[in-house]
């Protein structure tokens, strides 16, 4: 087995049934899904056993927790790489094929992230997202800034994975994302984003991801961990990066999409798709010196 999706569900019900559906349709279909229901109380687990399909592996427990339920998914994955994705996006149907053939030419990179189309709960086109691509600017970033990966579009080297300790159960559910890139980087391992689009990236309220509160204490928490691990961060760049009140928070996502890059990149939907490609890749390159 050469790739795993590992997805936690937790009351999931409204988007579910796309959510699994974009997965099993992807162009690479030989690989394993790995569900695991954290104690869902809606309808969750009913639309998942609604699926008759061999590459599905259903896990049902009692509410863990987002880390925790993830380090127990990736502990059941036999494949060499690891995709996560979240219970309320939509995967590109190329995504898997695309980061696997990149991982496979690539053996310096140990995470790889991508672009992503903003959608609202409707699935109604937002805007799209222009991650930073270079991976020395990208370590940067993450030291000094804070997150710039999109975790449900990664895909991981499992050994490598392994190696940095998985998901920290310690810090809690809105910051163990970043606390896992900070560990790679740690260790001398190499994070990569593309700007290849690999999914649809719901804005959604209610979701896990989008639980937006986030105060002094829990930052404060992740600080003095990484601290005894021995990762230096620039503390004051991070509590005013990331120590925002939620409503903040929520509008700073939309202005990820209300840029100039997606004004011209929507121009170029009606221009047509002559050239279209190469455009977007100079608009990229041109938007990485502005974030």
């Amino acid at each position: 087995m050469l790739v795993s999706v590992v997805m936690s569900v937790y009351n999931g019900e409204k988007f579910l049934k796309e959510a699994i559906d974009s997965i099993l349709n992807q162009t690479l279909t030989e690989f394993e899904f790995i569900i695991i229901n954290d104690g869902s109380t809606d309808k969750s687990k009913n639309i998942i056993e609604t699926y008759n399909d061999k590459r599905i592996i259903h896990i049902e427990q009692g509410n863990k927790g987002l880390s925790k339920a993830l380090n127990i998914a990736i502990s059941k994955c036999k494949g060499k790489y690891i995709a996560r994705f979240d219970q309320d996006d939509i995967c590109i149907p190329n995504r898997l094929h695309e980061q696997f053939n990149f991982l496979e030419l690539n053996n310096d990179i140990s995470v790889l992230s991508g672009a992503v189309y903003y959608v609202n709960e409707s699935g109604n086109y937002l805007g799209r997202s222009f991650p930073i691509t270079k991976t020395t600017l990208i370590k940067k970033k993450l030291m000094y800034s804070g997150c710039i990966i999109n975790h449900p579009s990664v895909m991981m080297r499992k050994n490598d994975l392994n190696t940095v300790g998985g998901y920290s159960e310690v810090i809690g559910d809105r910051f163990t994302d970043y606390h896992l890139w900070l560990k790679f980087i740690n260790k001398g391992f190499k994070i990569k984003n593309l700007s290849t689009v690999f999914l649809k990236y719901r804005i959604n309220q209610n979701s896990i991801t989008s639980e937006f509160f986030i105060d002094s204490s829990g930052i404060k928490v992740l600080l003095n961990i990484v601290k005894k691990e021995q990762i230096t961060l620039n503390d004051a760049n991070l509590l005013k990066n990331i120590c925002i009140p939620a409503i903040d928070y929520f509008d700073n996502r939309e202005k990820a999409y209300k840029n100039l890059p997606n004004y011209l990149h929507n121009v170029l939907f009606f221009i047509g798709e002559k050239n279209k490609g190469s455009l977007l890749s100079g608009l990229n390159n041109i938007w990485q010196f502005f974030i």
